[in-house]
C-alpha cells in the first residue's frame, strides 16, 4: 500500500488526480460511496449488506454503515457482517468478479483473495432515537473516518464521496447503478488538461432509486396532510431527459444517493423525526426548496419485499412542526384543515399553540428565508398534487373566518346590551313631541334613581 498511496501529495496537478482513477479506480470524478443502512433488524440489515457487495465495486466503496436502532448489542450480527467484509460473498473488483476463499486450498493464487481493507462499520444505540437522528450519526462517523483518511494520505480532499441512503431490508438488484449515479451527482471537467482546481465538479441535487414492481418509473408526491401518493411524471418533464430520467417532488427513501457534502450541509435536518417517511419528506423538502432537487433514474432501481410507506398517519405535532418550519400562514392553513379531517378534535386555538411550540424549540431552523426557495414556489413547480387543491387565498379565507367568531363574538355580545337601553328611550320620545313635557321627567328620574338604569340590562 505505501508505494501506491504516495502519488497523493497535494501539491499534485488536478491531472495527476485523474490519473489516480486509472490506477486506484476511484478519485474526485469517480468518487468512492458511503452507504448507510438503519434498522432494527438483523436479518434485514444483513440482506442489504450483501447486495451493496454483490452489486458494487469494492474498490469504489468506502465504508458501508450500518446502523442498529434500538439494539444495545448483537455479536451473531457482528461476526455475519465481518464474513461479508472478509469476502465470503461474490463481489467485484472493477469489472473482475471475486469471493475469497475461507481458508488454504491447493491451487489456489494469492490473487484470487485481493484484500480490500475494512469496508463495514456497525453502530449500535440502545434507545430508539428513529431514522433521522441514526442517519445523522452515521454520517458524523463518515466524516471523522474521512478527515483521517486525508490526514493519512489516503484520500484526496477534492474526492467528495457519495453518500448512499439505505432502508434496512432494500437490495440493489444491479451492477448498473453506479455508473449513471455518479453522472447524475458529479460533472466532470471540459477539458482532461484542465488544471484549475477550482472547475465546477458537484451538483447539490439527489438521486432517488426507483422501486421495481408496479411502481416502477412513478414519483413520490403528497398531499396536505402529507400522505405519501405514487403518481405518474408528466409527459413535460419525461420529455427534458427522453424519459431516461425524472424529477420527483419527494423521495420514496428505499434508496437514495448525493453527494456527502450535500447532506451535511442541508440547513434544516430535524432529527426527531424517527418515521422512515417523516425523515424522508423532510429530506425531499430540503433538497428542493435549499438545493437543487431529486431525479429518479429510470434503470436505477432497488427491491423492497416489505411496505414502503408505513399505514400511521401523521400526527397533528409532526404536521405542525413541517408546516411551521417550512411554510407561510396560507400553507400552513391549508395543512390544519386537511389534519382537522381525521382529528375533529383539534380546535385552532390547539393548533396554533403546536405552532408556536415548534418555533421555539431550541432545534427549530432559523433564516430559511434568506437560505432557500418558498413553498410557493414548490406548490407552483414541483409538486402539482398541491397546486390542484383550492387556491391560498381561498384557504387564507377560510382560516380567518375560523378566527373571526372567537375574537369578535364576545365584544359584539356585551356593547349592545349596554348601548340598547340608552339609545331606545331618545327614540321613543322623539316621535311623541312633547319633549319639553317628557326630557324633565326623565331627567330627574335619572338624578334621583340612579339605581333604575343599571337594573334594566341585568333583568
Amino acid at each position: 500500500p505505501g508505494g501506491a498511496h504516495k502519488v497523493l501529495n497535494p501539491g499534485l496537478s488536478f491531472r495527476k488526480y485523474m490519473d489516480r482513477v486509472d490506477v486506484m479506480g476511484y478519485g474526485p470524478t469517480h468518487p468512492r460511496v458511503a452507504v448507510v443502512v438503519v434498522g432494527d433488524d438483523r436479518a434485514k440489515i444483513l440482506s442489504s449488506v450483501e447486495s451493496i457487495f454483490g452489486n458494487t465495486d469494492i474498490d469504489r466503496l468506502f465504508i458501508v454503515c450500518a446502523v442498529m436502532d434500538g439494539v444495545e448489542s448483537d455479536p451473531q450480527l457482528v461476526k455475519e457482517l465481518t464474513a461479508i467484509d472478509q469476502g465470503s460473498v461474490p463481489h467485484w473488483h472493477g469489472l473482475r468478479p471475486d469471493m475469497h476463499t475461507t481458508g488454504s486450498k491447493a491451487g489456489s493464487k494469492e490473487e484470487d483473495n485481493e484484500p480490500h481493507g475494512n469496508k463495514i462499520h456497525v453502530l449500535f444505540s440502545k434507545d430508539k432515537q428513529g431514522v433521522a437522528a441514526s442517519r445523522m450519526d452515521a454520517a458524523d462517523f463518515i466524516s471523522m473516518l474521512s478527515k483521517k483518511h486525508e490526514q493519512a494520505g489516503i484520500k484526496s480532499a477534492e474526492e467528495d464521496l457519495i453518500l448512499l441512503l439505505m432502508r434496512s431490508g432494500s437490495e440493489l438488484t444491479s451492477r448498473k447503478w453506479l455508473p449513471p449515479v455518479t453522472s447524475a451527482l458529479i460533472v466532470p471537467p471540459p477539458l482532461m488538461g484542465v488544471e484549475d482546481p477550482t472547475v465546477a465538479l458537484k451538483v447539490a441535487n439527489a438521486v432517488s432509486f426507483g422501486l421495481e414492481g408496479a411502481v416502477e418509473s412513478k414519483a413520490v408526491s403528497f398531499d396536505f396532510s402529507f400522505k405519501p401518493l405514487w403518481v405518474k411524471p408528466s409527459a413535460k418533464d419525461m420529455a427534458l431527459s427522453d424519459g431516461d430520467s425524472f424529477p420527483t417532488p419527494a423521495l420514496a427513501g428505499v434508496a437514495t444517493a448525493m453527494r456527502f457534502a450535500t447532506f451535511k450541509q442541508l440547513p434544516a435536518q430535524d432529527l426527531s423525526l424517527k418515521d422512515e417517511w417523516l425523515a424522508n419528506l423532510d429530506l425531499s423538502l430540503n433538497l428542493w426548496l435549499c438545493a437543487d432537487g431529486i431525479d429518479t433514474i429510470k434503470d436505477v432501481t432497488v427491491d423492497l419485499k416489505s411496505e414502503i410507506f408505513s399505514k400511521e398517519l401523521i400526527t397533528p405535532k409532526d404536521s405542525a412542526r413541517f408546516a411551521a418550519a417550512w411554510m407561510g400562514g396560507a400553507h400552513a392553513g391549508r395543512v390544519f384543515d386537511a389534519v382537522t379531517t381525521t382529528h375533529t378534535e383539534l380546535t385552532r386555538l390547539e393548533w396554533d399553540t403546536m405552532l408556536a411550540h415548534a418555533k421555539g424549540l431550541n432545534d427549530f431552523p432559523t433564516g430559511l428565508q434568506n437560505k432557500c426557495r418558498t413553498f410557493k414556489w414548490y406548490v407552483d413547480e414541483i409538486n402539482s398534487e398541491l397546486s390542484n387543491d383550492e387556491e391560498s387565498d381561498s384557504i387564507s379565507g377560510k382560516a380567518a373566518a375560523f378566527v373571526a367568531p372567537v375574537k369578535k363574538e364576545e365584544p359584539k355580545k356585551e356593547e349592545p346590551k349596554r348601548e340598547e337601553p340608552k339609545k331606545e328611550e331618545p327614540k321613543k320620545e322623539e316621535p311623541k313631541k312633547e319633549e319639553p313635557k317628557i326630557a324633565p321627567v326623565v331627567a330627574e328620574e335619572k338624578i334621583n334613581l340612579p339605581d333604575k338604569p343599571l337594573e334594566i340590562p341585568k333583568s
